[in-house]
């Protein structure tokens, strides 16, 4: 490398394009070196619309040592059609096929076998060569191919035919689709879905042309369909083997701890259909969420009874609630309820000879991620004693509650009380009924105490208004 004066002025030079199959290379060819003072702009596009370019770079000596990033010849790449769209490279420069000088920044380092694929949706790469008026290496050279664009997460996932062409004469393709994010798992919804079936054996099982689709990152991982062909998209035909369709609507998930599913395309040499679309979406695992195991009611007395069961794998907690007997538990209140990370309750408050339905649900937290319900298990509390007969039992629900308590009593209730932590009486109705509702939406949050007053026994229960 040598020391030298830098010289500013450039002029801007202008050769034709590569095209997809060929090789880019620097001003000089493959045999002079790049000329001095470039402002080189070279923009690569596919020939086929929804294809996408790749450069992989071959050879490599540009000159480094300079200000722009370590570097005083070097290439800016764009992931588009002109120097407006996003930069994937800012500063690129390396001696590797020369003297094997580096860039003293590291992020400025080309070397052979780096390789740019773009991302926009016109499929196109643009490059920009700066070099000084001083020092002109030997350049580089690379490789230029054009295919579908790799697919991720949030892409869709086209045939080599893209949006608007028929897949490929004879083709053997494998595109396997990995999540970007460890722990999540990629999920394929076909929206499109247009390959040649057979009205005979075709190819394989119906087929002529056909997808398998593995379970994993590569093609010695189960398989999750074996040979899948049909033309719900083009004239509607469909394979002789019903096991074979493939139909708009249908998914395949990963359950391989990579996340990942690989799909490899067989088309035979005549007849090309305009092949598929889908959706590559991906989300975290979900492993689902157990049900509990013996849930069972036991010591039940006239106004409490004993809730147990085994604990489920995974769980954060339990919600359990107990119901009179018949309820609708999508639509009725419970008369008890807990959510508990303890595996045995008690249900109180309840009324004497009467009937229940417990229900339990297992939560393992995340988004939503909760068992199915287990239930009812049916139990009757005990009667009154004949020492019994003045205390005046009820329940009420909800609690919390925000509007309407509704309130259920052995006795009939002559008055009900609402009092506040001071002893205050807020709020006071005289129901003389046995079952009825009191709105509290007037009351302020807090605790308070409800009072049942029947035969001049008062029964005393704790209220939370929301």
């Amino acid at each position: 490398m040598v020391s030298h004066k830098r010289i500013y002025y450039h002029s801007q030079l202008h050769f034709p394009a590569p095209e997809c199959g060929g090789i880019y290379v620097d001003s000089g060819g493959s045999a002079g070196n790049y000329q001095p003072n470039e402002l080189t702009v070279t923009t690569i596009t596919p020939d086929v619309p929804g294809e996408a370019v790749t450069v992989t770079f071959t050879y490599v000596d540009m000159e480094t040592g300079g200000p722009n990033g370590g570097c005083w010849d070097y290439l800016t790449v764009y992931d588009g059609p002109d120097t407006t769209f996003p930069v994937l490279a800012q500063t690129l420069c390396g001696e590797e096929s020369g003297d094997g000088g580096v860039p003293s920044e590291p992020g400025s380092i080309l070397s052979i076998g780096d390789s740019f694929t773009s991302s926009d949706e016109s499929g196109a790469l643009t490059f920009v060569f700066s070099s000084d008026g001083s020092v002109q290496e030997t350049g580089w050279s690379a490789d230029v191919t054009c295919g579908v664009p790799p697919v991720g997460c949030g892409d869709t996932y086209y045939d080599e035919g893209g949006v608007d062409g028929d897949y490929l004469a004879s083709e053997t393709t494998v595109t396997t689709v990995s999540p970007e994010v460890a722990g999540d798992v990629v999920t394929v919804t076909f929206t499109y879905v247009d390959i040649e079936s057979a009205t005979g054996a075709g190819t394989q099982d119906g087929c002529w042309d056909y997808l398998t689709v593995y379970d994993g990152p590569d093609t010695t991982y189960p398989v999750l369909a074996q040979t899948l062909c049909g033309e719900e998209s083009g004239d509607g035909g469909v394979p002789s083997d019903p096991n074979s369709l493939l139909s708009i609507g249908d998914t395949f998930t990963s359950t391989d701890v990579s996340g990942s599913l690989t799909f490899v395309f067989t088309s035979d040499t005549s007849v090309q259909e305009t092949g598929w679309a889908a959706d590559v979406t991906c989300a975290p695992i979900v492993i689902p969420c157990p049900e509990v195991e013996n849930f069972v009611v036991e010591n039940v007395t006239e106004t409490t009874a004993d809730l147990s069961w085994d604990a489920a794998l995974g769980a954060i907690s339990y919600d359990w609630a107990v119901f009179i007997a018949g309820a609708d538990i999508e639509v009725d209140l419970p008369v008890a309820f807990e959510n508990t990370t303890a595996t045995t309750a008690t249900a109180q408050g309840l009324i004497p000879g009467v009937s229940y339905d417990a229900y339990i649900q297992t939560d393992c937290g995340g988004n939503n991620n909760i068992s199915d319900v287990v239930g009812p298990v049916t139990f009757t509390t005990t009667t009154l004693g004949v020492n019994d007969i003045d205390v005046t039992t009820f329940v009420f629900a909800p609690n919390p509650a925000d509007g309407d308590v509704s309130i259920v009593s052995t006795t009939e209730i002559t008055t009900l009380q609402i009092v506040n932590m001071l002893g205050q009486n807020v709020l006071s109705i005289t129901p003389n009924s046995k079952e009825f509702t009191i709105d509290v939406s007037g009351l302020s949050s807090g605790a308070y105490f409800i009072n049942a007053i029947t035969n001049g026994v008062t029964t005393t229960k704790k209220l939370i208004r929301k």
